[in-house]
């Protein structure tokens, strides 16, 4: 291998983690946004409700994770000839074509076409900036048009572009799909994790509050001399504010 092919193959493998860092980026930020009831068992409440109990660390992150993916999706476009980007290396590639020993005039066509085709939504993907971030939506299919096709659209053609020229110059390809699924795998396990969060907390809540009612009524029976009767009983918990569910299990209690 010549240096010159060298130096090519290591522009591809740098742009190669460009694209993984945008394409990772791109994918926990939307797994964030989005509830799939086909993926996850909760629901769309409790995914908002994750996401407004610790909105400080969240608003923040799904900003970053925005921010952090278009850069990266501006990098693979980039036609400054300085820099590691699909257009760059195209252009050296069409300039020598021993770079790309494995492809013919209209496999670099269908190259620069894939290009071309993701420049179309290069303007559509800066609004995302625009878009509302720490909230999911309810279903794919009531996601907006950027969402449903414009970016995924762009991915695709990234990945489909990129593989094309590197396989022209080694044969070589690669897959992003297991990286991606670990990302989207894990985020939601994070979100599972927030969630029985939740359910704890709720549930030692509920707890102290039946104990403090409980603790009332007995109190009033001990000085009454006698068991409360039930619209007693519902007259001394009700200063605790307490949920009908809380309530319930108060009455439940006194019958034991």
């Amino acid at each position: 291998m010549t240096d010159k092919h060298r130096r090519f193959k290591q522009r591809l493998e740098q742009l190669n983690e460009i694209i993984m860092g945008g394409l990772g980026c791109y994918s926990v930020w939307n797994k964030l946004r989005l509830r799939d009831p086909s993926e996850v068992d909760w629901s769309l409440e409790r995914q908002n409700e994750i996401l407004g109990r610790w909105l400080g660390f969240f608003t923040i992150v799904v900003a970053a994770l925005q921010q952090m993916a278009m850069l990266e999706f501006a990098k693979v476009f980039d036609t400054d000839p300085r820099t590691v980007s699909l257009i760059v290396l195209l252009d050296e590639a069409k300039r020598d074509r021993s770079l790309v020993p494995n492809a013919d005039d209209a496999e670099l066509a269908a190259i620069s076409e894939k290009i071309q085709e993701a420049e179309t939504t290069r303007e559509t993907i800066r609004q995302l900036r625009n878009q509302r971030l720490a909230h999911a939506d309810a279903y794919p299919g009531q996601l907006p048009e950027l969402m449903n096709h414009s970016v995924e659209s762009l991915a695709e053609n990234i990945q489909d572009a990129f593989n094309r020229l590197s396989r022209a110059h080694d044969q070589s390809t690669y897959s992003w799909a297991h990286a991606l699924r670990t990302s989207s795998s894990h985020t939601f396990e994070i979100l599972r994790i927030l969630s029985k969060e939740i359910e704890h907390t709720q549930t030692e809540f509920n707890s102290r509050m039946v104990e403090m009612a409980l603790g009332e009524v007995e109190r009033m029976e001990g000085t009454l001399g006698r068991p409360l009767e039930a619209g007693e009983l519902d007259f001394v918990i009700k200063p605790f504010g307490l949920s009908e569910g809380q309530a319930e299990r108060v009455r439940q209690a006194r019958l034991l």
